[in-house]
């Protein structure tokens, strides 16, 4: 064993692409056929539509993709892709993201999801509800479940109700 073979790998830096708008997954697939490593981080995003919503997987920076940088490859085929509008550069050359901020964006996945709560609640917590049927109520956090998710006791209709929402829809109380 040499001296090289023990020295920590540094991650390959990104090239990031700009793409038409909604496009972001179509660029994906044409890149990766052209046999470029790809990467579109994901978010679950509250979608209201005909007074119904729910949460749909959407890109987490829209319009823009990460494409893992070879400096044996050429980057010029990458702007004439389906889906690609150009690549965000530096001195008319592609500018290079390191490849340590793609791993820590990997690292914050849950099931192919990056969560980005905007507040940070705990169990015991008194909440209340700030969107949907429920808004209005006061409740207690008893369980912090994945991708955003918390398990409330609510007091409904003189009985305690434990309901599971969307920590997008709730937010800290003061006082008592």
């Amino acid at each position: 064993m040499t001296g090289m073979d023990l020295q920590p790998t540094t991650p390959t830096p990104w090239l990031t692409a700009m793409t038409h708008p909604r496009r972001e997954l179509l660029a994906v697939e044409h890149l990766e056929r052209q046999g470029f490593r790809t990467y579109c981080p994901m978010a679950l995003k509250r979608i209201r539509h005909a007074r119904k919503s729910c949460e749909a997987r959407r890109p987490l920076f829209p319009s823009y993709i990460f494409i893992e940088h070879n400096a044996q490859a050429p980057w010029r085929p990458i702007m004439s892709t389906v889906g690609v509008r150009n690549l965000v550069q530096a001195a008319g050359r592609p500018a290079l993201l390191e490849g340590t901020f793609i791993t820590a964006l990997r690292d914050r996945e849950i099931s192919g999801v990056i969560s980005a709560r905007s507040e940070d609640f705990a169990c015991g917590q008194r909440v209340s509800v700030d969107s949907g049927p429920l808004t209005g109520l006061i409740g207690e956090i008893v369980q912090l479940k994945e991708r955003d998710r918390v398990v409330l006791l609510l007091d409904m209709l003189g009985q305690k109700t434990r309901v599971q929402i969307s920590a997008d829809e709730i937010r800290a109380t003061t006082g008592t």
